[in-house]
C-alpha cells in the first residue's frame, strides 16, 4: 500500500498523543496506519473547508429550498378531489339557503293572505284577497346570486388550496402509509392524516368567511354576522373531516 502524493497540504494536528501526518510525509516512506489516517484527515479537512463557508446565498436558498419541499408534497389529485368537494359544499349550502329563503317568504306571504298582519296587501276595493303570484323568470337578481355564489366558491377553494399547502393537507392515504413507521398504529396513523384538515379548516374558514362577508356580500349585509360566519365555518368543517375520514377508510 502505497500514498500518492496531494496538492493539498494538511496542517499538523494532534489528537492526544497520536500526530496525523501530512501528505507529503505520507509520501516519504511512513507506515501504512499513519499514511491512512492522513488521508483521512485530509478528506476531512477538505470536507469542513466546503462546508463550512457560509455565503449570501445559502439566506436566500434556504426558504426557496424550504418552499419548494412544501409544494413537493403537494399531490394535486388530491387538490383536485378537495376542490372539488368544496365546490359541492357551496352549492349545497347556496340550494339550503335558497329553499330556505322561499319556504320563510312563503309562510310569510300566507300570513298576509289571511290577514294576521296590519301590511297585508290590498286590492283597490279594500279586500285583503291578492291573488298569489309565481313568477318562474330568470332576472337580474339571480345572475348577481349566482355571480356571488360563484364568487364565494372561488374564494374558499383559494384560501383552502394556500393553507392546505402550508400544513400538508393535499397528502393521500397511501402516501400515509408509505411513510409510516413501525411504531405507528392504525389510531396514529389516522390521528396524523387528520390533523392537517382541522388546521386548515381552523384558517381557511374564517379567511373564507372574511372575504365573504367582507367583499363578496358586503352590499347585502350590512353588519358581518358573527353567528353566520360560525355557522357557514362549523358546516365546513363537518363537511370536509367526513369527506377526509371517508377517505382514509376507502383509499384508491
Amino acid at each position: 500500500m502505497f500514498c500518492i502524493k496531494g496538492s493539498v497540504r494538511l496542517r499538523r494536528r494532534k489528537e492526544g498523543p497520536h500526530t496525523v501526518l501530512t501528505t507529503a510525509q505520507c509520501s516519504r516512506g511512513n507506515g501504512d496506519k499513519e499514511c491512512g489516517d492522513a488521508s483521512d484527515a485530509e478528506e476531512e479537512n477538505t470536507h469542513v473547508e466546503d462546508s463550512g463557508v457560509h455565503t449570501d446565498s445559502d439566506d436566500v436558498l434556504g426558504p426557496r429550498n424550504a418552499f419548494n419541499a412544501m409544494l413537493d408534497r403537494v399531490e394535486y389529485r388530491e387538490v383536485r378531489l378537495d376542490v372539488t368537494t368544496l365546490c359541492t359544499f357551496s352549492l349545497v349550502r347556496y340550494t339550503f339557503g335558497f329553499y330556505a329563503s322561499g319556504i320563510g317568504n312563503l309562510l310569510t306571504r300566507r300570513r298576509q293572505l289571511a290577514g294576521s298582519t296590519d301590511d297585508a296587501p290590498r286590492l283597490p276595493d279594500g279586500t285583503s284577497d291578492a291573488p298569489l303570484t309565481v313568477d318562474l323568470g330568470f332576472d337580474l337578481s339571480d345572475i348577481v346570486d349566482l355571480a356571488r355564489l360563484a364568487a364565494s366558491a372561488s374564494s374558499l377553494c383559494l384560501v383552502w388550496i394556500l393553507f392546505g399547502t402550508l400544513f400538508s393537507q393535499f397528502t393521500s392515504v397511501v402516501s400515509l402509509y408509505d411513510s409510516a413507521s413501525a411504531s405507528e398504529d392504525d389510531e396514529k396513523l389516522l390521528a396524523r392524516f387528520m390533523q392537517p384538515t382541522y388546521q386548515t379548516v381552523a384558517f381557511a374558514g374564517p379567511a373564507w368567511q372574511a372575504l365573504e362577508q367582507g367583499v363578496i356580500y358586503a352590499s347585502v349585509v350590512e353588519t358581518p354576522s358573527a353567528i353566520s360566519a360560525c355557522g357557514a365555518i362549523i358546516a365546513l368543517g363537518a363537511s370536509m373531516v367526513a369527506y377526509r375520514r371517508f377517505c382514509y377508510d376507502s383509499p384508491t
